[in-house]
Parts: C-alpha cells; structure tokens; sequence
C-alpha cells in the first residue's frame, strides 16, 4: 500500500478536444431510426445533447465544482483508489463509506457529503457529524483499472483496505445502492470485524430463503421480474461479454453516451411526453461528461431512499442479546418490515440534504446505545429490504 496523496482533477486541453472531435465526426445521418425512446435512445434527444455538449458545456466549471471537494489517492494491493475524504466537524466524527453504482460516480453523493460531515450547517448538530469517505469503484472515474474483471467481493475487499489501512478507521459503517450494494453487502457480510452496520437501497442478490412469501410480496417480485425483461438486456451484455463492448465503448464518446443516458431515462422518475421522452433537462446537462477515461461521469439521484434508517443503524448498534426474539435475524422467522416514511418537509432543501439530515439521528442512536468506533462489541450484520425479509445472520 502507497501513502494517501491528495489529488486534484485536471483532464488535459488534448484529451477535451479529441473528445470534441469525435462528437463532431459522429455520423448521425448513417443511423436507422428504430422507434424512439422505446428501442433505446432517442436520436433528436441524443444530436440535441451532442449540440449542447460541444457548444454549451463547460467542462472547466464542473472540474472545479468536483475539486472543492477534498480528494485524494492511495494505492490498495496494487490498484490506485481515488476517493473524497471529508472529515466531520464534531468531537468524534463517526466513519462512514458511500459507495455508487453503475452508471454513476462518486459525483452522486456531492450533494450529500456537507450535510453528513458539517451538519451544524443545515440545521444539525456538530456531535452528529461523519467522517464521510467516497470511493471511485475500481475502472469508475479516476480509480485505476484492475487488470482484470472483478466483482463486488473483491471491490469490497479493497474498500475495506481503505478504510482500515490507509485510512487508519478500526470500525465504519456502510452504505450502497445498485452496485455499491452488492459491495457494501459483502464489506457487511466478509469484514464483519470493521463494518459494524450496513445501509442499501437496493437488494441485488437474494438468497432461495428470501422468496416472496406474502401476496403484496408476489406481487412486487412479479412487477420487478418485468421490469428486468424489459430493462436488463445491459447488465446481460457487460456481464458476459464486457471484452466486445468495450471496443465500441471505449471509441465513441456519443456511443457511451447513448448507452447510459438510456439507462438514466428509464431508471429517472421524471416526466414523460406522449411518445415516452424523459424531461430529464438540466440535470442531464449539467453531469459531467469527461473523464481521463471517455467516459460520462452521471449523477444518479437518490429518489426513493424511505427506509427508517435511524431504525436500521439502531438495530445494528445494540448487542446482539439485547434485542427481544421477535428482532433477532434468524433463518425460519421473519423480521418486521423496517418502516417506511416519506422524506420529512423541509423547505428550502434537497431531497438529498433532507436525507442526509435524517442520518444524524440513526448517528445519535448509535452513540448513546455505546456504538463508538473505540467499543469492540459482537458485530451484527443486517440486510435491510424494502419487501422481504431478513436473512442475514449475525456471526458467533
């Protein structure tokens, strides 16, 4: 492992303007139109984008918009990690890891970082502060690629390499959605002795003893079983044969281009005209759309994050003996469903900022149940899940 260096963005004038070149050679009047939004991105929308990303984008804005935040760069068993380190305000800031998804970036959670490490300045309390901790996934944005294909065991591995060892933590909690899940899942499930609770909002893999049980449960798994017939032909592709679309992805900015803003479009919750068009507007004009690697770094906002997650986090912080039968995981018997509530109103802030408020008192439950990262107690691990039950057993 290589010492912490901070690091800073700056993707050199050549890189931008070969990336610009290829924008304006891409030979649009060549394409069949195949029917709109419906058979994938729309190809007014995308020569629309295109415009905009050579005539009104601006990159050097957004680079130094991403280097406000502190960044830095450390080198885990051979693989170069880039992450934002932000340390909280208050006397004992508690250590926490957000990981994205695909096809997002560590550009998702920027929005959320000041909330969680200063959150006397959104109407919080500094003694519910974290050490907020943002990892670039390995071959995402400015992370090194792995010389081979890994997967959420190993990524989890290398995240918790950074926190434990170059970052010095002895305990963290975790957090993930679509991919990040999968890892954060595993940073829970294969490094129990360091992360002491997970967070996900989105159940990635389930075991056979998770099968729906109830008709509200059948149901649900009926409408998410359509919507991956209908939406999961990518994750088929990238993950069988990523070697051929790489080829193409690695050669085309609008290619990759059409290949993510497709997803954004139907994984948004946004408006849609008549013909199924997603008023994904500004928001998509202002992702960034450059990186060292081509690639176009998304933001994908955290829409639906309604689990209790003072709840969740109190549950993992309590010892495990405490808890009345009923409230321990166990294989044969169900849990309670963790509660839902809508987002709290507060005028005047995001959905994000109110979210990342809500996480000071899950912050204040663990501390006063005796979670400080400087107490070693029995690590329970917990799978939150949004319709079926938990599974996840605590280790002995």
């Amino acid at each position: 492992m290589t010492a912490v260096a901070p690091f800073s963005i700056a993707i050199d004038d050549a890189t931008l303007a070969e990336i610009g070149e290829r924008i304006r050679r891409y030979p649009w009047d060549d394409l069949p139109d195949a029917g709109g939004w419906s058979c994938g991105t729309d190809i007014a929308y995308l020569r629309n984008l295109a415009r905009y990303w050579l005539d009104g984008y601006d990159w050097r804005a957004q680079e130094a918009t991403l280097n406000r935040l502190p960044q830095f760069r450390v080198e885990i068993e051979g693989l170069p990690l880039h992450f934002v380190h932000v340390k909280g305000s208050g006397p004992n800031p508690l250590p926490l890891i957000l990981s994205n998804g695909w096809p997002g970036s560590f550009y998702e959670f920027t929005d959320l970082v000041e909330p969680l490490a200063h959150p006397e300045q959104f109407g919080g309390r500094p003694e519910d502060s974290f050490d907020v901790v943002v990892p670039s996934l390995p071959g995402y944005g400015f992370s090194g690629r792995p010389p081979h294909p890994i997967g959420p065991r190993s990524t989890a591995r290398l995240f918790n390499g950074l926190m434990t060892e170059a970052l010095g933590y002895r305990s963290y909690l975790a957090q993930g959605g679509d991919w990040g899940s999968l890892v954060t899942g595993w940073l829970g499930y294969s490094h129990a002795e360091s992360c002491r609770a997970i967070h996900l909002n989105m159940v990635g893999l389930r075991s056979p003893e998770m099968a729906p049980q109830s008709e509200a449960e059948k149901a649900w798994d009926a409408k998410y079983q359509a919507v991956f017939r209908g939406e999961g032909a990518y994750l088929q592709l990238q993950a069988t044969k990523p070697q051929s679309l790489a080829f193409a992805m690695m050669d085309s900015p609008v290619g990759i281009a059409a290949w993510i803003i497709e997803k954004f479009a139907a994984w948004s919750h946004v408006p849609r005209d008549p013909h199924g068009a997603p008023a994904l507007g500004v928001p998509l004009q202002q992702r960034p759309v450059a990186d060292q690697h081509h690639d176009l770094s998304g933001r994908q906002e955290l829409r639906d994050l309604d689990l209790d997650v003072s709840r969740l986090l109190r549950r993992a912080a309590e010892p495990y003996g405490t808890r009345h039968p009923s409230q321990r995981p166990n294989r044969r018997r169900r849990l309670p469903r963790p509660g839902l509530r809508p987002a709290a109103a507060q005028p005047g802030r995001t959905r994000l900022q109110r979210y990342a408020l809500d996480r000071h008192a899950a912050r204040r439950a663990f501390r006063r149940d005796g979670g400080a990262g400087s107490v070693r107690r029995r690590p329970t691990k917990i799978c939150p899940d949004t319709a079926l039950r938990n599974v996840s057993k605590p280790k002995r």
